[in-house]
């Protein structure tokens, strides 16, 4: 079976989404039933330190991120 793969306008939009969204890297994608293309898309996001005086010691957070996107194979 072949793998699934992007026409130019799901490219374009795919390179966008990523350059709005750094954090973000394609994980993989598959196929649904209806010949659709589904994303996985995942990401970590450090956060910043918080400033409490009180508390040393602090280190920063972070967020991971996981999202399927589904993108219609034609229209």
């Amino acid at each position: 079976m072949a793998k699934p793969c992007l026409n130019p306008k799901q490219k374009n939009w795919l390179k966008t989404f990523l350059l709005k969204h750094p954090y973000y890297k394609l994980e993989r994608i598959c196929e649904g039933l209806d010949n659709d293309r589904i994303l996985v898309l995942s990401g970590i996001e450090t956060l910043p330190l918080a400033l409490i005086p009180e508390f040393i010691g602090a280190i920063p957070g972070y967020q991971i991120h996981a999202l399927k996107v589904k993108i219609r194979k034609y229209g």
